[in-house]
């Protein structure tokens, strides 16, 4: 008895030790969690008080209000080109200059309010970065290098509550990297570096296979702790093939640029492990992978183009175009999706959903068996350019079709509603799933700029002058000189929500310009635009 009994004291001890390290643990990840908050609560006032400065100097933005005025006197496209494009870059000056007077330096505006709004607990500019590309295509150089300078000097991502990789990813490191190579200013490559060595170190578990989607900024001698804690009791079992497969464009074009490796050698590995996990042809790539095995999601089962796989499978062409054609084994993969959407996941719309259109079709997301989930999401609709892109690069004239009809169905979604713009998702059976809402996305307008270029068209300028009509008509906000997201298309008047996303101006407002513009604008032959649409150019 006695020995056991003082087996029971040891083994008492060995675990009261246990729980006091266990709480002291606790104890100093909530006293970090403290100065991380006290530190970007002090830095965000400095940048409140940075922007007030700022606007004292500036002055009052321009105001779009009589270029609506004269847009919407006719609903007739303009005769002169030129005239679309001025209407598209006044759209694009009022948008930036009220952002610049009401939410300078913050991630978004907040259009009918008037403030601004943050992604995460401190302020990083993500409206700035993501606009900067657009700004010099549109010929306000002057602008862009005003934003040059608060990046230069205030852009910085030091102790910042959990990130989306991805997200900040395409807006921030492919901005800054498509900034430099417009600009040519080393500062903007500096940054770009300075920005994708953070979000890699802190995303990047060299024993998983993935990185992880979210993620904190911390010190390095924080991640020991911080990754345990993650195992422990934050561990995703699975992450999208987008947070994965998407952000190749921007850190191989970091490398290309800086002459780091490890950046190019990272993702390229990432895109490795999704080959091999799904080596099947005739098939869609899974959009849920197993983060530390690299394995496809097996309880998921969900696949298609819209949220969770479209860049994925957009960077599959992409990446061929990038690397000069040579590394075809992106090629393949892309043929392979294209094959599995033409044969397996491209159904015809019934007659009551298009009665005049029959022969339209969609790409809808399914989960296990095709007809579990047929949602037409406005996500899918930039695969219409992603096939009227691989019509012109392969000599594929079975993907323009495609590309065309998508085109069409988009449209359709769209002209339909009593407002004239699409609804953010619709249902094509008793199980997909409804909203109503549009946030000034740019997929349809991307289809439409790419079908131009392809075909040469006057058809996809209409239909392009006709969206934006409808954005200019019912989103427009007097008060700010702004646009507002819509919470309900199919309602008049439309009822607005206080966010003006950055998407509106680095990809919304780039693919109407473009569209407006001569092919010299940007040569699709020696640029390919990332899924933010920031062009990068190819290594040839």
């Amino acid at each position: 008895k006695k020995g056991r009994g003082g087996g029971d004291d040891v083994m008492v001890g060995v675990w009261s030790q246990l729980v006091l390290r266990r709480k002291a643990c606790v104890a100093l990840l909530f006293l970090v969690s403290i100065v991380c908050t006290l530190y970007t609560i002090s830095t965000t006032v400095y940048h409140n008080q940075l922007r007030g400065l700022q606007i004292a100097k500036w002055g009052e933005p321009q105001s779009f209000a009589q270029h609506r005025d004269r847009l919407l006197a006719s609903e007739e496209m303009p005769s002169s080109v030129e005239e679309c494009r001025e209407m598209v870059v006044a759209a694009l000056r009022a948008s930036w200059y009220s952002y610049r007077r009401y939410a300078w330096g913050c991630d978004e505006l907040k259009p009918l309010s008037g403030g601004c709004h943050n992604w995460y607990s401190a302020t990083v500019g993500l409206n700035m970065v993501d606009s900067l590309d657009t700004l010099v295509l549109a010929g306000m150089e002057r602008e862009a290098l005003e934003a040059v300078q608060w990046i230069e000097s205030s852009l910085s991502l030091e102790w910042i509550t959990p990130v989306s990789f991805f997200e900040l990813s395409i807006r921030l490191v492919g901005g800054l990297v498509s900034g430099y190579e417009l600009l040519k200013i080393p500062s903007l490559l500096d940054k770009a570096a300075e920005v994708g060595e953070k979000l890699l170190t802190s995303a990047v578990d060299y024993d998983a296979a993935f990185p992880k989607p979210h993620t904190p900024l911390i010190p390095w001698w924080l991640k020991p702790i911080h990754s345990f804690v993650y195992r422990k009791w934050f561990e995703p079992r699975s992450v999208s093939a987008v947070s994965v497969g998407s952000v190749q464009l921007e850190y191989r074009s970091l490398s290309h640029h800086t002459g780091i490796a490890k950046y190019d050698k990272v993702v390229t590995n990432w895109m490795k492990v999704l080959r091999a996990g799904h080596p099947a042809s005739g098939r869609l790539f899974p959009v849920r992978w197993n983060r530390l095995s690299g394995a496809p999601d097996t309880t998921s089962g969900a696949a298609g183009l819209g949220s969770g796989a479209d860049s994925f499978n957009e960077y599959l062409l992409k990446q061929w175009l990038l690397t000069g054609k040579r590394e075809t084994m992106y090629l393949a993969m892309w043929t392979q999706v294209a094959d599995a959407i033409s044969q397996s996941s491209m159904y015809h719309m019934s007659k009551k959903q298009t009665p005049q259109n029959e022969h339209d079709v969609f790409i809808a997301n399914f989960k296990g068996s095709v007809g579990d989930t047929q949602t037409w999401s406005q996500f899918a609709c930039f695969s219409g350019g992603l096939f009227a892109l691989s019509a012109m690069t392969t000599n594929n004239s079975a993907h323009l079709d495609i590309a065309k009809k998508i085109a069409h169905t988009c449209h359709e979604f769209a002209v339909r509603t009593p407002s004239g713009l699409p609804r953010e998702s619709t249902s094509l059976s008793q199980y997909g799933k409804e909203s109503n809402e549009y946030r000034l996305r740019p997929e349809t307008l991307e289809t439409y700029f790419y079908l131009y270029r392809a075909t040469n068209d006057d058809i996809y300028r209409r239909w392009a002058w006709a969206f934006f009509r409808a954005v200019c008509k019912h989103l427009y906000v007097p008060r700010t000189d702004s646009f507002a997201a819509a919470i309900d298309v199919t309602q008049l008047p439309v009822p607005l929500d206080d966010r003006m996303e950055t998407f509106w101006i680095a990809e919304a407002l780039k693919y109407l310009l473009l569209i407006f513009s001569p092919p010299s604008a940007l040569d699709l032959h020696t640029v390919v635009l990332t899924t933010e649409a920031h062009p990068l150019h190819t290594f040839l």
